[in-house]
C-alpha cells in the first residue's frame, strides 16, 4: 500500500499580522514548503482583501516564488449567517470570485468559515439552507 505525500502547512491565522512576504519568508525559515493565505476583510488580517484581483494573485504567487514557498490553500472568512439578503448575495459573490481567484493560483484546498455568530447561540436551519439556494456556477 503506498502512503500518499502529507504536505505540512503553514496555517494563515497564526501570522495574519504578517504581509505576504514577511509571512512566506518566515515559514520558510521554519522550514514550510507550504503555506495557507487568508482572504478577510478583517483590518486584523494582512494577507489579501476581498474582492481578489488577478494582480493580486500574481502579487501573492510572486512574493511566494521569491520566499520558495507554495500556497496551497485560501481560508476564506465569510458570514453567511446575515439575514440581508442583499448582503448575503454580496457574500456569495465574493466567494465564489475567490474561489475562482484560488483556481487561478492552483491552490488546493480553499476553507470557508461560514459565520461568526457566538457558539451560544442556535442558528436556525433557514440560515444555512440560504446558502445552499444560492446559483453557483
Amino acid at each position: 500500500m503506498s502512503v500518499p505525500e502529507v504536505k505540512l502547512c503553514a496555517g494563515a491565522w497564526g501570522f495574519r499580522q504578517y504581509e505576504l512576504p514577511a509571512y512566506f519568508e518566515a515559514a520558510a525559515s521554519l522550514g514550510l514548503k507550504y503555506v495557507e493565505v487568508n482572504v478577510s476583510s478583517n483590518p486584523a488580517v494582512k494577507h489579501l482583501k476581498p474582492p481578489l484581483s488577478e494582480d493580486d494573485v500574481r502579487k501573492m504567487l510572486d512574493a511566494a516564488e521569491r520566499a520558495g514557498v507554495r500556497v496551497v490553500a485560501f481560508a476564506l472568512s465569510n458570514d453567511f449567517t446575515i439575514r440581508d439578503a442583499k448582503r448575503l448575495r454580496t457574500q456569495m459573490e465574493q466567494l465564489k470570485r475567490c474561489v475562482e481567484m484560488g483556481a487561478l493560483a492552483g491552490v488546493e484546498v480553499c476553507r470557508v468559515f461560514a459565520g461568526f455568530g457566538p457558539a451560544r447561540h442556535h442558528i436556525p436551519s433557514e440560515i444555512y439552507n440560504q446558502v445552499a439556494d444560492q446559483p453557483w456556477p
